[in-house]
């Protein structure tokens, strides 16, 4: 695959057809996080095309009324496009003002929780992250996204006030079926869980958000619990459930995906952040033989026979892996994320077909704009847009 060619034709795509392929809308950042990193090597101009179609499914969200705020959401592109267009700085700051002065007080629960209650994908932890990527919180004229991140982090300070961690177990009979597997049981992963709750206090601690010495307290709670709830299952991997076991003994092969969103990279990446913040060496010695343990058990390989793009994409695949790799390898200087890196961009290049239907799918975590951003990122485009998906 040559790596211009496939964003050329991604974002072509886009322009051409939009989000009109998928079933859950537009609006996505994929699309304009891509065009921004191909900018920067592109002489700083962003594919016109690409930013007037993705602003016009901005306007219909907000004539909808169905803004996200994650790192799925419009906002989380907003941060990284507003360097070559300046004009979506203002618009970001304003559209991010209007959530804080109009989000109910009520709108989230610290009991019988569902994901939306502190989760990444659609809860305070990422919204939270996705403020902190937006732009200096302590600025002239912040004032009220900083009272917004505020807010995120106190309720997932108040969420993990129970040493057991129980008010993250999720309540029941909510009538959303992804839950069910779920109910009355504490979820672990990024997206979903308190590894990705630990990487939005950890921010919150660095930017002085929330108190600290309260957040420093629920950062060590959070990574006490998911250290105590690891195992090593048979193939030698340091592997959490996706959600605990209430005693139950642990699957002797670890379930997948090894991801991202659920498993050990992304959690050993919320651990061996938290250690940093905290200044905890042995729990940053943890996390790094997690991973290790990751990079020597699970091969980078491609099953011919399951769905192809799940496997490749950000969320679930091979590019979000490579994503943490990298991390690990810049931040930890840690030599096995470095090779397994290396492999994992190979094989992400070599299997990236320009013609799948990725290309047609412009979403962030499941279509072919991630999995390019991820790829550009490694070749040194800006790294702003990793910050709402808990990665820097």
């Amino acid at each position: 695959m040559k790596l211009s060619a496939a964003v050329h034709a991604t974002l072509d795509t886009f322009a051409a057809h939009g989000g009109e392929d998928r079933s859950h809308g537009g609006g996505d950042p994929g699309p304009l996080v891509l065009a921004a990193l191909a900018a920067r090597s592109n002489g700083g101009v962003i594919h016109e095309q690409v930013l007037e179609r993705w602003l016009e499914e901005l306007r219909e969200l907000l004539r909808s009324g169905t803004l996200t705020f994650g790192p799925t959401g419009p906002l989380a592109a907003l941060a990284v496009a507003k360097p070559l267009v300046p004009r979506l700085g203002p618009l970001g700051h304003s559209l991010w003002d209007q959530v804080a002065e109009g989000l109910p007080r009520d709108c989230w629960r610290t009991r019988d929780v569902t994901w939306l209650d502190y989760d990444v994908i659609r809860g305070p932890a990422g919204m939270l992250l996705s403020l902190v990527a937006s732009g200096r919180l302590d600025a002239s004229g912040a004032a009220a996204r900083r009272r917004l991140a505020g807010r995120c982090a106190r309720q997932l300070l108040e969420l993990c006030d129970h040493e057991e961690l129980a008010s993250f177990r999720l309540g029941r009979d909510h009538g959303d079926e992804r839950l069910r597997w779920g109910e009355g049981r504490v979820n672990t992963g990024l997206a979903h869980g308190i590894a990705g709750v630990a990487l939005a206090l950890r921010s919150a601690l660095e930017h002085r958000l929330a108190p600290a010495a309260r957040t420093r307290a629920a950062l060590t709670r959070l990574s006490r619990w998911l250290v105590a709830h690891s195992y090593v299952d048979r193939s030698g991997l340091r592997a959490w459930p996706q959600a605990n076991l209430d005693g139950a003994a642990p699957p002797p092969q670890a379930l997948r995906p090894q991801a991202w969103c659920y498993g050990t990279p992304g959690i050993a990446w919320s651990l061996w952040e938290s250690g940093r913040v905290l200044g905890r060496r042995e729990l940053q010695s943890f996390a790094l033989e997690a991973m290790r343990s990751w990079c020597v058990a699970v091969s980078p390989t491609i099953d011919r026979s399951a769905n192809r793009s799940e496997q490749l994409a950000l969320c679930h695949g091979v590019a979000g892996n490579l994503a943490i790799a990298d991390c690990f390898a810049r931040h930890a200087r840690f030599e096995p994320a470095a090779k397994r890196a290396g492999e994992l961009e190979r094989l992400l290049a070599r299997e990236f077909d320009a013609d799948s239907s990725l290309v047609r799918d412009p979403s962030l975590l499941d279509g072919a704009p991630g999995i390019l951003a991820v790829l550009l990122t490694r070749r040194g485009a800006p790294r702003r847009w990793l910050v709402p998906l808990g990665l820097r």
